[in-house]
């Protein structure tokens, strides 16, 4: 799947993991290689620190319009 030249930023909380943010922003745990192609400093992370700032890409079957205002950013 490709990306949009949509991002958004988002900054994690302690404990949680690629799935799971995965899971919030895509509704699938199935999408971790996006998250990680768009972060490839961390992906040796298991299991995030509070405060690490993550690119969260928006997929071309997203658009920004359809995401709540928390889950849009500006690339």
């Amino acid at each position: 799947m490709a990306y949009s030249l949509y991002k958004t930023k988002y900054i994690t909380s302690q404990g949680e993991t690629w799935d799971t943010i995965s899971e919030d922003f895509y509704g699938t745990p199935y999408k971790v290689s996006n998250l990680i192609d768009c972060n490839p400093q961390y992906a040796n992370i298991l299991i995030f620190d509070d405060g690490v700032e993550l690119s969260i890409p928006i997929l071309d079957s997203q658009s920004p319009d359809t995401l709540p205002p928390w889950k849009r950013g500006t690339s």
